[in-house]
């Protein structure tokens, strides 16, 4: 198993475990405060995002090229999905007249938002994949699916299509005269 597939796995697991210390959160706080109380619930919101956090930024963190753009992005990205979850959780408690109902549903909005803009701050730039490309030795080896450039991968999932040929199929799908070329790499010369 590759290491992307445990990070992939690993990543599906972020959600369970945050409703796992949720629901824990929420059955400590109404042991010690049995009545509705906004504090409670603003603190165990504030203990999930931490943990959601760390979880997701430690999880991805060997892997991210962390350049001063995408930390500053990081970080902003994390002021808005707060920013995200004040106004959803506002705009329910407007709508509601429930405190309990606008923080306790408004919290998962920053959530599901921190996930997705660090997604799209955390993604390949064009020049980064062309400095791997530039960095990679050999002949272009095409995904068969989408002709994706996949020099430089660990892996033979595409990150472009998602496709995950193995190594023969990869061979098999590039051209008579790259193949020949692959293949003379790949095995010693005898003299």
């Amino acid at each position: 198993m590759t290491k992307l597939i445990v990070r992939l796995i690993m990543a599906s697991l972020l959600l369970p475990l945050g409703g796992l210390l949720f629901a824990v959160l929420i059955a400590t706080t109404s042991l010690f405060n049995p009545g509705p109380s906004i504090l409670p619930l603003v603190l165990v919101w504030l203990v999930e995002y931490l943990f959601i956090g760390t979880y997701w930024v430690l999880l991805w963190k060997p892997i991210i090229n962390w350049t001063p753009a995408r930390i500053k992005g990081t970080v902003i990205a994390t002021i808005l999905a707060l920013g995200t979850g004040v106004l959803f959780g506002g705009l329910l408690l407007i709508s509601s007249g429930d405190v309990d109902f606008g923080i306790g549903l408004g919290g998962i909005a920053p959530l599901v938002s921190f996930l997705l803009f660090t997604i799209w701050v955390w993604r390949e730039t064009e020049q980064e994949r062309l400095e791997r490309l530039g960095q990679a030795e050999g002949i272009p080896i095409e995904c068969a699916g989408c002709g994706y450039d996949m020099r430089g991968l660990k892996t033979t999932t595409c990150p472009e299509c998602g496709a995950s040929p193995t190594l023969h199929q990869l061979m098999a799908g590039q051209s008579a005269r790259d193949s020949h070329e692959i293949s003379q790499h790949e095995t010693p010369q005898n003299p």
